[in-house]
């Protein structure tokens, strides 16, 4: 079955991926201020990660999947490192969210974005942390 071409598919993901986004983002920013929390805000986080880039792979939506994957790769390190992110991490993590979140609000033509940059910004972040 072709999910990508159902629009009730695509409106539940699209509501359900929003949510996950702004759970994320309100983590995220809560990590520096609440340090004795890390593991379960990591834990929270990574999942709603990767619940956005597994339907986006369900529904063929490649430049979600791509952006998730990413930032996954990140907080994988993350967990696994136990790095609290400077600003300059944090600003980068909200800079995917916020293009996941456009991609997702306009989700018929998130294919026809060009992701580029912004992917090799995460995978140098991803390289530069697991060093």
């Amino acid at each position: 079955m072709n999910f990508h071409d159902d629009a009730d598919v695509l409106a539940a993901y699209v509501v359900e991926t929003l949510e996950r986004l702004s759970n994320i983002e309100v983590t995220i920013l809560r990590l520096k201020e609440r340090p004795e929390a890390y593991d379960e805000q990591i834990r929270v986080i990574f999942r709603d990660a990767h619940s956005v880039k597994s339907g986006a792979n369900l529904l063929k939506l490649k430049n979600i999947e791509k952006l998730a994957h990413n930032l996954e790769n990140i907080l994988h390190i993350f967990r696994e490192k136990r790095i609290i992110p400077n600003d300059n991490t944090i600003s980068t993590l909200l800079e995917a969210i916020d293009k996941i979140r456009e991609l997702t609000d306009n989700i018929k033509r998130s294919e026809q974005k060009n992701i580029t940059l912004l992917i090799s910004k995460l995978q140098a972040l991803c390289q530069y942390l697991d060093k």
